[in-house]
């Protein structure tokens, strides 16, 4: 748990940089094919 003060304090940074992706419900594979098509989409 010694990291979550890291975390927290790149929080705002990787709000502003990263692209959330709601893993809640999905599968690896899911997971996995949405980050592809966010950085496919990134690259046109």
């Amino acid at each position: 748990m010694n990291h979550l003060t890291a975390y927290q304090d790149a929080l705002p940074w990787l709000s502003r940089e990263a692209q959330i992706v709601d893993t809640t419900h999905l599968s690896p594979s899911e997971v996995a094919a949405r980050i592809a098509a966010a950085v496919t989409a990134d690259l046109t």
